[in-house]
């Protein structure tokens, strides 16, 4: 019996590690088709221009690129850089998630209350304020976090103002 459980545990792991593998080439693979495409692209678009302005050394540094982009190291070189991207938009999505104070300012009230009447999201307030918002592009943070946190008070009054919530 114990030599039946450990042989299907052996099978189990190996047939995992296999299931792995496969999965990662694939991931490698599709990874190198998507950088040999866009360099691929870059040559293309390329192609019409003047000598001048795309030199041979130019052209020859973009087949390289090209040859890089699919090659496994290059394909695990992107990989990383997105997955990278998106931890670190994770991790502040966490710590905007996080509030410590929720904001008494009375736009920040107003914004708030007006986002939520009655306990149900208004989508086109959201709109707006998502709107009026892009006039503030130095701002990188949620709207969630500038109608809560008492550091965009100021901010919240603005935008409560933009849309005409407040005169």
């Amino acid at each position: 019996m114990s030599a039946a459980a450990a042989g299907l545990t052996g099978a189990k792991s190996a047939y995992s590690d296999e299931v792995l593998q496969k999965s990662t080439i694939q991931l490698l693979q599709t990874q190198m088709r998507a950088n040999r495409a866009i360099a691929w692209s870059n040559i293309i678009r390329r192609l019409g221009d003047s000598d001048a302005s795309y030199p041979m050394a130019l052209a020859l540094s973009d087949l390289e690129e090209y040859y890089r982009a699919g090659t496994i190291p290059g394909a695990l070189l992107k990989a990383q850089a997105t997955i990278s991207a998106a931890e670190q938009s994770a991790q502040d999505d966490k710590q905007e998630a996080i509030v410590y104070q929720i904001s008494k300012a009375p736009a920040q009230v107003l914004l708030r209350n007006a986002l939520a009447p009655g306990g149900k999201y208004n989508t086109e307030l959201e709109k707006k304020l998502l709107i009026a918002l892009k006039s503030h592009p130095d701002v990188k943070v949620k709207l969630a976090v500038i109608v809560s946190d008492p550091r965009y008070s100021e901010l919240a009054a603005e935008l409560a103002r933009d849309i005409g919530l407040i005169p």
